[in-house]
């Protein structure tokens, strides 16, 4: 299938297993569709040198993906602070963006309602589609 403008596939990534579904589904979709991959900090900051035991941080995000061949961008952050606001800025800003892919774990009922949801916003706020990835660690 041939393209006639360069579209991308806009990730939300953090240093946690999540952050790696989300980073592999969007890498095996946008190969599949011959898409560029952008990376946005789905963390808003908060993980730019820390992370999960076994997982690569934000800032060496890069080395995942050179190797799949697959043109990629690293986002820089836009809002630091508001993880949510960017990735859909990232989106809403690039008119070639196919779709958004971010990870999400489970919360309870008292984590979602002090915290809110920022994948719910997300879902309703972009304009493009987006995939939801979970993560098969429990």
């Amino acid at each position: 299938m041939q393209r006639f403008v360069d579209m991308a596939v806009i990730v939300s990534y953090i240093p946690t297993p999540e952050g790696r579904a989300a980073l592999d589904f969007a890498l095996r979709t946008a190969r599949e569709r011959g898409d560029s991959l952008r990376i946005a900090d789905g963390s808003g900051g908060r993980h730019r040198l820390e992370h999960e035991e076994g997982q690569v941080p934000f800032d060496r995000v890069g080395e995942l993906v050179e190797p799949t061949g697959v043109p990629y961008e690293v986002l820089s952050p836009a809002m630091a602070g508001v993880p949510m606001d960017e990735v859909v800025e990232a989106a809403v800003d690039d008119p070639t963006a196919d779709v958004i892919v971010i990870g999400i774990r489970r919360r309870s009922a008292v984590g979602k309602f002090l915290l809110g949801s920022s994948a719910q916003r997300l879902i309703l706020d972009a304009e493009c589609p987006v995939t939801v990835v979970k993560t098969t660690a429990r």
